[in-house]
């Protein structure tokens, strides 16, 4: 009958036990929301959506159209920025000018900005204050023609509402 008392014990240590596995399961189950919160916020980083179709020049001269979605946006070489859509279509290049900014980063940096004549201006921020920057148009016949590139003030004020979450002129 000596058994009874150490019952009691064995059963507070069993709960015991049990705290602390589920205490463990729930700090590993918030650590994970933050590494998926920080993956989705990098992943957001480097994408642009756009609400419409915009037409681009491609690397040969032809036109290269990317239709509503959301892309991926990669630098090929110094000429070109590659668009990746999500889903189960194909990447495609579109033609980039090299570009400079004054933002300290670490890692690429995709903006997409309309600006006062209508286009559509996709830029990868690098970083060592370099960059890309792609022009298009939603008019097929705009895609070509006179452009600017973006000023290192317009990039700035693109960047830090990217930053902040706040939506841009979305074309």
């Amino acid at each position: 009958m000596r058994l009874r008392p150490t019952l009691p014990a064995i059963v507070l240590c069993c709960i015991g036990i049990l705290i602390a596995i589920t205490d463990d399961q729930a700090s590993c189950e918030v650590s994970q929301g933050n590494e998926t919160i920080q993956l989705l916020q990098a992943e957001e980083a480097d994408t642009v959506s756009f609400q419409q179709q915009i037409y681009f020049t491609g690397p040969n001269g032809g036109e290269t159209v990317a239709h509503i979605g959301t892309y991926r946006v990669q630098a090929v070489a110094f000429t070109a920025l590659r668009l990746i859509p999500f889903g189960n279509k194909a990447a495609f290049v579109i033609k980039a000018e090299e570009t400079r900014h004054e933002e300290d980063i670490a890692s690429p940096v995709a903006l997409l900005v309309t600006d006062e004549m209508s286009l559509v201006h996709v830029v990868l921020l690098l970083p060592e204050h370099k960059g890309l920057e792609a022009m298009g148009s939603a008019n097929p016949d705009r895609s070509r023609g006179s452009r600017r590139l973006l000023k290192p003030t317009e990039l700035h004020e693109a960047f830090m509402q990217k930053r902040t979450g706040s939506d841009l002129r979305a074309p």
